[in-house]
């Protein structure tokens, strides 16, 4: 009994080249409302990002407590993200591919989306063990 575990038109589509992500719709919304609603949250975002550094970076009680070190490597991390990765995707919603062509940015852009998303995960994780380090077992520091 052989069984076909590949549907016949996707290797059909595979063959000449083609795609069938032309079928599907490629989000819900469309682009010019992602553009403005991520433009319109990118501004605040970045300046509130900017201000909680700088509270953090010259306040030398805030600087060096414990609890806050996790906080300011996050603030950090998102900060580039905010100006590596948004900028990039907003100017894919604007002008429909990605500008400019050369690999470097591509790369680039791939970085920021997925380098500093699993980076932040990994701190965020670390960020939690730490907080439950300093809140239920403060003995061992």
């Amino acid at each position: 009994m052989n069984k076909s575990y590949f549907n016949e038109s996707l290797l059909q589509d595979t063959n000449d080249n083609k795609t069938q992500t032309d079928d599907y719709p490629e989000f819900l919304l469309p682009k010019p409302i992602r553009f403005w609603l991520l433009m319109i949250f990118e501004v605040p975002s970045l300046a509130c990002s900017l201000v909680l550094l700088y509270y953090l970076f010259i306040d030398r009680n805030l600087r060096q407590s414990l609890s806050n070190h996790v906080i300011m490597v996050l603030l950090i991390i998102g900060l580039f993200s905010q100006l590596i990765d948004i900028p990039f995707y907003l100017n894919y919603l604007r002008i429909n591919y990605v500008w400019p062509p050369i690999t470097i940015s591509c790369l680039t852009w791939w970085f920021a989306a997925t380098g500093i998303s699993n980076l932040t995960n990994i701190v965020m994780a670390w960020a939690s063990i730490e907080r439950h380090i300093l809140v239920f077992h403060d003995q061992w520091l």
